[in-house]
């Protein structure tokens, strides 16, 4: 948990409005075969301070042992600081292990709780019922207690009754502003890009529906679109199948591939495509990552109209209302036909991202949620 993108960011970000940060969390690297992780580990990293508790790979052991250091390891940081009167507790969706041992603080020491609900998966059947079950009665205590929440979208602010909030979908990502264009820019080759997990979800199935319909209804388009495809998922077969079978799109499956490489692709890329379904539950209690990120590049950006994905970045974000692979289609080709406006459309919607996501805006946001 402590090394996910989104948390570095926002600790980034409270660096620069000047707040120190010191991030708990469970589990560093694995000793041996015993299942037992390296504890009490501190790392700096850009900035952050880390400590980790002990963490130990089994079922209700783990439970038990990383409840017990990580409440431990909170409740002693937070009384080393709380001198200082300037102690807060943010805490990193509704799970177990970050719920219990920040209401654990809030109750035995007083310190003011927020909570950053990066997305709902807590509350839908991603995770098992009895998690599930656990994850909701944590919440509606610790709901009353809350001081304030960082939300990333508006769609999840009936998740939560503070009215102290701030909406943050990502920081902007200045090495994906640095990629280099390696694409043609003429708009007489698209070179489109789906990354992500090959399910049902994130509309692995939508894309080859879109595909095939382009051969058949816009074939000029067709011989034209170069799609990279990058990796895996229950529909990983399917996907691999119909791809084979397509006669005039140009489709590459690559799976997963490393980090360098998968740069590469999306510096290529003329067009990111996010296909997560409309019609699903967790669409709406989440943001999808891959819109961010395509506009972080400056690609242009087809999307569906799922949580704030239509006001994000301007309004420049290129958005379909219905799971239908006829609109996503009728989108590519527009933005084929008249390529040169929407590059120059991608261009101010990562401008405007830059400039509303910044770190130091981001920064002043936090630091204003937090003095409230």
């Amino acid at each position: 948990m402590a090394h996910d993108k989104r948390v570095l960011d926002l600790c980034r970000s409270m660096n620069t409005a000047g707040i120190e940060v010191i991030v708990c969390s469970a589990g560093w690297k694995q000793l041996g075969w015993t299942g037992q992780y390296d504890t009490g580990v501190q790392l700096i990293e850009h900035g952050v301070n880390f400590c980790f508790a002990a963490m130990w790979d089994f079922p209700i052991i783990n439970l038990l042992v990383t409840l017990g250091s990580l409440s431990a390891m909170v409740l002693k940081t937070c009384a080393l600081h709380r001198k200082q009167k300037t102690v807060k507790i943010l805490y990193y969706n509704s799970t177990v292990f970050s719920a219990f041992p920040a209401l654990l603080a809030r109750v035995l020491l007083g310190v003011p709780i927020y909570i950053e609900f990066n997305d709902g998966n807590a509350w839908t059947n991603i995770v098992g019922r009895g998690r599930r079950i656990v994850n909701l009665v944590l919440h509606k205590i610790a709901e009353r207690l809350l001081s304030g929440a960082i939300l990333i979208s508006t769609t999840m602010s009936n998740r939560v009754t503070t009215k102290n909030i701030c909406v943050i979908p990502a920081c902007f990502d200045w090495e994906l502003k640095s990629l280099r264009k390696t694409g043609n820019g003429n708009g007489s080759v698209l070179h489109c890009l789906y990354g992500g997990s090959l399910d049902k979800v994130r509309g692995a199935d939508l894309l080859c529906d879109t595909l095939e319909l382009i051969e058949d209804r816009y074939p000029e388009l067709a011989r034209a679109l170069t799609v990279d495809v990058v990796g895996k998922g229950p529909l990983e077969n399917h996907v691999v199948d119909r791809l084979s079978r397509l006669r005039a799109v140009r489709a590459k499956y690559h799976g997963f591939v490393s980090r360098r490489l998968y740069r590469e692709i999306l510096a290529q890329a003329d067009v990111g495509l996010c296909l997560q379904r409309i019609d699903h539950s967790f669409s709406n209690l989440c943001f999808p990552s891959k819109v961010l990120e395509y506009v972080n590049a400056g690609k242009v950006v087809i999307s569906s109209a799922i949580s704030d994905v239509k006001s994000v970045a301007g309004g420049n974000v290129l958005t379909y209302e219905r799971d239908d692979p006829d609109q996503i289609a009728s989108l590519l080709f527009k933005v084929w036909k008249n390529h040169p406006v929407f590059v120059l459309k991608a261009l101010e919607a990562q401008s405007t991202f830059e400039k509303t996501y910044s770190d130091e805006a981001v920064g002043e946001r936090l630091a204003t949620l937090f003095s409230s």
